[in-house]
């Protein structure tokens, strides 16, 4: 086995820990794995920072054929993971070992220990065009070698590192007139689109890229002659489209400039449905029209669609006949925008805890009420659901196990989507200064458990008005 790489950028401080794992968390969840020889990528469910002697990391779907053998012989892993921030793109990377298997919350988990320190680059990315496709400038801002990388590759397929660093050496190259620094990632993990995928047709694409949201369509498919068939229908419809062959070189611009998304199932491994959820969590759209276009409805994951807006399956062998009719079957339809959104569910309630308990006795108040109450569990989902569906109050509980909770009320209250909800935080003590925590943190109330059904009712009301 070969040698671990060393973490490498600014040492990121322990008190930041917390903040930086739940903003991978809502934004992309995938930790990369490397242990001197093979990559592995597995989803990050929840940080645990309680004990900061002992700072874990609950994770999933890990390979299962290796995991036991890490865990036996106490192998140290590089692990790396990357998020956007404050217009920023950042890599974060550190050692860590995995410890034992456990079932929570019916979810067969990894606990994985972090051996500080945590470090993290930060860099600037710019979309630059060159001979009329788009390559990447990396700027660096904080931690990174103080040259500017170019990439010309796909940037959102990239993984946090390339497991062979001795690849990303920087040689001198021209771009344009510009010195940059060019950086040969040879079989990395940032791919370069094929010829044939990034073959758009000039001559239709130009036709229909300068267009209003309110009859542009953004079409991302594969396939040349699949993207001509949608280009014509919805010519047909009276609609303008944007082109790409990747959905993952798709600008968040080029977002908000269209009102419906034609993409294909997945790409690269990367599900439509979850980039479309990603768009709604960082407040590019809302309630977006989509259709998905692929082989089979079942890779679609049209059960995962519930919270994202209007959707419709569509399948490559339909004709332009009914393909045109599944388009107008979400192109027509009324889809809440942000005001509608917001009344809609201004007597509802999002409630996150894990305590069986708790649930059941918030749950037989809301039946005697007209309220709609929604239970979460888990710090992604419960975050996803607040942005996109605007509850009118938070119902948190301080106590669950799989995350703080005074950390998920400070990053409720960080999102410019988030912050004006009111939230009632519960607790089983902690004592005068735990409760002063709560309020500084963004709670609007605070109740004790247990806690009077009546007083909890009566401030239910005033926040449900």
């Amino acid at each position: 086995m070969g040698a671990i790489p060393s973490p490498f950028g600014e040492i990121l401080s322990q008190s930041r820990w917390e903040e930086t794992f739940l903003r991978i968390i809502t934004t992309n969840e995938c930790l990369n794995f490397y242990d001197g020889e093979i990559d592995s990528n597995c989803r990050l469910i929840q940080p645990d920072f309680r004990n900061p002697e002992e700072p874990f990391l609950f994770i999933e779907n890990f390979p299962e054929e290796r995991v036991e053998s890490l865990i036996d012989r106490e192998t140290t892993l590089l692990c790396r993971a990357q998020y956007y921030d404050r217009g920023l793109h950042h890599r974060i990377s550190f050692h860590c070992v995995f410890k034992t298997r456990r079932t929570i919350t019916e979810m067969n988990v990894i606990i994985a220990q972090i051996l500080p320190p945590v470090r993290r680059v930060s860099n600037l990315i710019v979309a630059y065009p060159m001979n009329g496709s788009k390559v990447f400038l990396e700027i660096p801002v904080i931690g990174a070698p103080p040259e500017v990388r170019f990439h010309k590759h796909s940037i959102g397929s990239m993984n946090a590192f390339s497991a062979h660093d001795s690849r990303l050496r920087p040689k001198s190259r021209n771009v344009d007139g510009i010195n940059v620094q060019f950086i040969d990632l040879g079989d990395s993990k940032l791919f370069e689109q094929d010829d044939k995928s990034a073959d758009t047709s000039p001559d239709v694409e130009s036709e229909f890229n300068d267009q209003a949201a309110s009859n542009t369509a953004i079409v991302v498919l594969a396939d040349k002659e699949m993207r001509k068939t949608f280009v014509e229908v919805l010519g047909e419809m009276g609609m303008k489209c944007l082109l790409y062959a990747d959905y993952l070189d798709v600008i968040p611009e080029d977002f908000e400039q269209s009102g419906v998304y034609i993409f294909d199932t997945q790409q690269q491994g990367h599900h439509a449905h979850e980039l479309l959820q990603t768009l709604i969590t960082d407040g590019v759209i809302r309630s977006p029209r989509f259709a998905l276009v692929g082989d089979t409805e079942k890779q679609a994951k049209p059960e995962e669609w519930g919270r994202i807006g209007k959707g419709v399956f569509i399948s490559k062998r339909l004709s332009k006949t009914m393909i045109m009719r599944k388009l107008e079957s979400i192109i027509t339809s009324d889809v809440p925008g942000e005001v509608e959104h917001r009344k809609s569910f201004n007597k509802s309630a999002l409630l996150v805890t894990e305590d069986m308990k708790i649930k059941d006795k918030i749950e037989r108040l809301f039946s005697e009420q007209d309220y709609i109450l929604t239970v979460e569990r888990r710090a992604k989902d419960c975050l996803r659901f607040a942005q996109y569906q605007l509850p009118s109050v938070v119902l948190l509980d301080m106590d669950v196990k799989l995350f703080p909770g005074l950390q998920l009320l400070k990053t409720f209250k960080s999102f410019s989507s988030t912050k004006e909800i009111p939230i009632i935080a519960f607790s089983r003590g902690g004592g005068l200064e735990k409760v002063q925590d709560i309020y500084k943190a963004g709670a609007n109330e605070f109740f004790g458990i247990p806690f009077d059904s009546d007083k909890f009712l009566n401030k239910l009301q005033v926040f449900m008005r």
